[in-house]
């Protein structure tokens, strides 16, 4: 191998030994010296750059993540269907069974038609009230002519044909009956409106009829002093004159009665037609009361029929049966299923010793292994710490341990399609990530270890 001329530079720089040392080493060796020391040096430079994640290690198993959910009948009855068996995984909002509801829908349906009832009963006197409004308030006589206002009656037409059929004719009869009697107050008024012009006019007839009579009186004084007119003709003259003066006072005396009349006759008209408005405001009001009632009836009613179906609160698995009969008696309040809940998360307890603790605090990020799956081929779940116990316990073998639950982002492992199921106490291995660390400073840890612990023995 041809030696290679060694810059003079180099030379005068390096110490006489290794300057010699280097003058009597092959070329060769020289080379692979100098990429031994530059691997070296890439190896430092990279140990101190590079970082591995510090893990604490604990061991536990999944726990549900919500309390175990007794699901209960506040009515109870007859257990009509069972869709379930023990072991099953449910979903919230899936039947598990169904009890009798013959007589929750009976009283349903009962309330249901009494509200319908009242529905159109309240509509009808709506309009049974503008109705007599618009009649009261017409003229005199016109009363029959008044068409009856059935807005309200209309609006639920479509919906309620029978009942609203059936309001319709007492909406008509009630307000005939009104106009019938508002009818008969008119002609009084009409009467009395007659006698009262005829009255008027007979007596201004009199007035004039005991102006000409006392004229003929005193024309006829003189005569009968004269001797021209018998006394007797003198005598039935004055007669005339006080039968007319009479029939004047007593015309006078009729007027102001044919006017009451009159009166009487409005007063009563308007007293009818407010006495109608009152009964029927003081019905729809009674009515409106029925039927908030029904409302409320109706809502608790509904609610019972669809109580008779009981269904699954929550995502999880059925842990107990404790109704296997069809057609059994359900207590009120009875425990019925239950359920250990199962949602779109996993709650994972681990055990972590004592000295592993000080970095470990809620929001790390945790890596869930579950024993009952390959890690190497099925990997594990991610997830986060949401609990770190205030204090040690201890096991039964005196172990003590802190108590770290890990919730994860899912509740299943591989693919969604084909999910690997994950039930409650599966026994799991947790690696809490705590820190990172450079490689370098795993590779001085001993050195670091052994230098503070020398030259301490006795």
């Amino acid at each position: 191998m041809s030696k290679q001329p060694v810059c003079s530079e180099s030379l005068d720089m390096m110490p006489d030994r290794a300057a010699a040392a280097l003058l009597a080493t092959p070329t060769g060796a020289r080379q692979m010296l100098w990429a031994i020391v530059a691997f070296v040096f890439v190896a430092i430079i990279w140990a101190a750059l590079a970082e591995i994640d510090e893990v604490a290690v604990g061991t536990g198993k999944v726990i549900p993540s919500q309390h175990l959910q007794v699901i209960q009948n506040l009515e109870g009855g007859i257990v009509a269907e069972i869709f379930i068996t023990e072991g099953q995984a449910v979903t919230a909002g899936e039947p598990l069974l169904r009890l009798d509801d013959t007589q929750f829908r009976a009283n349903f349906r009962e309330k249901n038609q009494a509200y319908d009832n009242n529905r159109v009963v309240i509509a009808r006197l709506k309009d049974e009230i503008a109705s007599a409004a618009v009649i009261a308030d017409g003229s005199l006589g016109t009363s029959a002519a008044t068409p009856l206002t059935d807005q309200h009656l209309s609006e639920l037409a479509t919906e309620l044909p029978e009942l609203v059929a059936r309001e319709k004719v007492v909406l008509a009869g009630r307000l005939n009956g009104m106009v019938s009697a508002l009818e008969v107050l008119d002609e009084q008024y009409a009467q009395s409106e007659s006698d009262l012009l005829a009255l008027e006019g007979k007596l201004e007839s009199l007035k004039l009829s005991y102006q000409l009579s006392q004229q003929e009186v005193a024309l006829m004084r003189p005569l009968v002093e004269e001797g021209v007119v018998s006394q007797i003709e003198f005598l039935q003259k004055l007669r005339e004159e006080n039968n007319l003066k009479g029939d004047m006072d007593a015309a006078r005396l009729a007027i102001p009665k044919a006017q009451k009349a009159m009166n009487e006759s409005l007063e009563k008209r308007q007293e009818l037609a407010s006495k109608f408005r009152s009964e029927s405001l003081r019905e729809l009001s009674k009515t409106e009361a029925e039927l908030r009632q029904l409302q409320e009836s109706r809502v608790g009613l509904q609610d019972k029929v669809v109580r008779t179906l009981v269904r699954s609160p929550v995502n999880g698995t059925i842990q107990t049966l404790n109704i296997n009969t069809v057609g059994g008696v359900v207590q009120p309040g009875m425990n019925l299923v239950e359920i250990v809940p199962m949602d779109g998360r996993l709650l994972v307890e681990a055990r972590i010793k004592p000295e592993d603790i000080a970095f470990i605090r809620n929001g790390l990020d945790a890596m869930v292994k579950f024993t009952a799956y390959d890690f190497a081929i099925y990997g594990g779940l991610a997830g986060k710490v949401v609990h770190v116990s205030p204090d040690t316990m201890v096991d039964e073998e005196g172990i003590s341990y802190y108590l770290v639950r890990v919730e994860t982002e899912q509740s299943y492992l591989g693919q969604e399609q084909q999910p690997l199921p994950i039930i409650t106490g599966m026994m799991t291995s947790v690696d809490i990530m705590t820190g990172k660390k450079s490689v370098l400073d795993y590779l001085m840890k001993p050195i670091t270890r052994a230098r503070e612990n020398a030259l301490r023995e006795r």
